[in-house]
């Protein structure tokens, strides 16, 4: 965790293609093979990519342009990797 500390809170534009997320920040670009992606869990604001490496990749819906597409692009994905999508829209911090 230590290693992305400086991560958080840092805006990357991200654009999903057909086998990998391109994430471009102010550090550079980086790109993250669909195929590490393990689950994909859905909160009220938040959307999380858990990754196999055991990190997540958070995608705030507040940022989103269209969350719906993303919604329905994310669902055909764990379609096709045969992995969980998990939507926990009442979960609260406790």
């Amino acid at each position: 965790m230590e290693t992305y500390k400086s991560k958080f809170n840092v805006s990357c534009h991200s654009v999903f293609n057909e086998n990998s997320i391109v994430c471009t920040d102010i550090i550079g670009e980086s790109k993250i093979n669909l195929s590490i992606i393990e689950e994909i869990i859905e909160i009220k604001d938040y959307i999380y990519l858990k990754i196999k490496t055991g990190g997540y990749f958070i995608l705030p819906k507040s940022k989103i342009e269209n969350v719906t597409e993303v919604q329905i692009n994310l669902a055909s994905l764990a379609e096709k990797l045969k992995i969980n999508y998990t939507k926990e829209l009442e979960w609260k911090w406790k």
